[in-house]
């Protein structure tokens, strides 16, 4: 009995850690559900100097939505081992692929990369 309530409790966290942030969430959705979404979650908007808007949310996470409607994570590109000499790179995508890509097309690069999501 002792060891069933350990795998549970085990599978519980994995879960939790495995949460999508409101920012990705939204990033993911049609335009409209997206605004509703930010609605919903009490997201605070800024109009940036270009005419772009970037959309907060409570958990600290947050897209900027062009004026196109396109929407974009802010990642941290990075080499993946811990003594990479590679720099790492602050870049706007849609997701992680799509960062890695954008940062192969500047750096020249055959190492294993990461992005991640600062928050």
């Amino acid at each position: 009995m002792r060891t069933k309530k350990v795998i549970i409790m085990c599978k519980q966290q994995v879960f939790s850690a495995a949460k999508l942030s409101l920012a990705e969430q939204a990033v993911k959705m049609p335009i409209f559900a997206a605004f509703r979404f930010s609605y919903v979650n009490y997201a605070r908007t800024k109009v940036l100097a270009g005419g772009n808007v970037s959309v907060v949310f409570g958990d600290g996470s947050h897209f900027t939505m062009t004026k196109d409607g396109e929407m974009f994570l802010v990642f941290l590109v990075c080499g993946d081992s811990a003594n990479s000499q590679l720099p790492s790179i602050w870049i706007s995508a849609k997701n992680n692929e799509d960062a890695i890509r954008l940062y192969k097309k500047d750096v020249e690069t055959y190492m294993t990369l990461k992005a991640v999501l600062p928050f």
